[in-house]
Order: C-alpha cells, then sequence, then structure tokens
C-alpha cells in the first residue's frame, strides 16, 4: 500500500499504442416483423405485437410450435438505417398477402415454386424483401412514423404464416453465426434474379386463373 523504499524506482519502458484502424461500422440489419403484421396461432390470427412466449404459432413444416422469445426494436423516423433504407411496401393480393403491408428491407421471405426449383434446385428458399421491389407493385416507401419491429425466436430454425399467405423466416436459438440453416437463403443478384422468377410465375398463374 505504502512505497517501502523511495529511493529505488524501475525504469520506465517505452509502450507502443496499437490502434485499431478507423473505419465505417457495419450498417444492422433491418428486420423483424413490423406492428401490425398478423400471425397465425392456436387462438387465431393476433397482431405481431401482441404475442409472448409460450404462445402457440402455425409454422410452414412443423405444425404448431411455441414461441421462445421476442425481440421488439423501435426506430423513430429519423433513426438514421431506416431514413436510409425506408420500408418495402407489398401491395394486398402479392406473394400471399391478403392486405398492404409494410415489411423491414431485410426480413427474409420464404418463396416456393417452379421458379425457385428450376433456379435454386430446392422447393424452397429464402429472399430479402428488398430482393421485391420494382417488382409486382412492391416498392420502398419511406416511414411517416416510428416503426416497433418484433423479431421472433424459436427452439428452431421455423417459417411461419402471417397476413394469410405469406411466409416469414424465424431463426432458432441456437442459429448457426454464420447464418446458415435448413433453408436455402439466397442473397445479392442471385436474390434479384430469383424474385424476378417467383414475380414472373405469380403474374402467369394470376393471368391463368
Amino acid at each position: 500500500m505504502f512505497i517501502q523504499d523511495q529511493s529505488t524506482f524501475t525504469a520506465a519502458k517505452d509502450i507502443e499504442l496499437v490502434l485499431p484502424p478507423v473505419g465505417r461500422a457495419p450498417h444492422p440489419k433491418l428486420t423483424g416483423l413490423t406492428a401490425g403484421t398478423m400471425i397465425e396461432t392456436s387462438t387465431g390470427w393476433r397482431s405481431v405485437e401482441t404475442l409472448e412466449p409460450g404462445d402457440e404459432i402455425y409454422t410452414f413444416d412443423g405444425g404448431l410450435r411455441p414461441l421462445r422469445r421476442v425481440n421488439q426494436m423501435f426506430l423513430t423516423t429519423g433513426a438514421d438505417q431506416l431514413r436510409r433504407s425506408g420500408l418495402v411496401l407489398v401491395p394486398g393480393g402479392v406473394l400471399g398477402a391478403c392486405a398492404p403491408l409494410e415489411l423491414m428491407p431485410d426480413q427474409h421471405l420464404l418463396v416456393q415454386g417452379r421458379a425457385v426449383d428450376a433456379l435454386m434446385g430446392v422447393p424452397a428458399a429464402l429472399i430479402p424483401a428488398r430482393a421485391f421491389t420494382g417488382l409486382m407493385g412492391i416498392r420502398f416507401i419511406r416511414a411517416t412514423a416510428a416503426v416497433c419491429a418484433s423479431t421472433l425466436e424459436f427452439d428452431d430454425e421455423e417459417a411461419i404464416w402471417a397476413n394469410n399467405g405469406m411466409l416469414f423466416h424465424c431463426a432458432g436459438r441456437d442459429a448457426a453465426a454464420d447464418g446458415s440453416g435448413y433453408f436455402k437463403t439466397v442473397t445479392g443478384d442471385t436474390a434479384l434474379t430469383l424474385a424476378k422468377a417467383v414475380a414472373s410465375e405469380s403474374s402467369a398463374t394470376l393471368r391463368a386463373a
């Protein structure tokens, strides 16, 4: 606690201070389901922001599965990432939506059909919502009010039913760090190509009907 010998000191040593390179941090992904998105549960269709852990949710291929965790993110209209990206507006009657729906741009949708099988070699694949902008009336819009986005988590990776016929991807509790999972995820130019093929197939189906 006290210096016993005030006449003896150890010579100071030069040290080199290494600072990490200065750079721009990567922008966080804008995922989650916006308030008002209707989710199919064991007790009927419920708005996503009302869901709680323990609620049973209908999934694409697993029947009812208990919800384990709900994370909510609130963004004001002035938030940098929301101002930069905006939201994705899907008109009613498109991609299975029964009514117009606002999506976070990086939220993955599960799409299926002949186009997916032909291009990707799998019956279904995940595409970020932003890949569909400019197709079937889907477009970017500016957020005019604060946004609440809910991310749902299950024991395992799931795709859940929303707004009647849409399928949204939800991660499992032990999701892989590299983002890999049961469903094939399509990004970049491949996502844009697949989105165009899905849109063409959907338009052809509508004309046939």
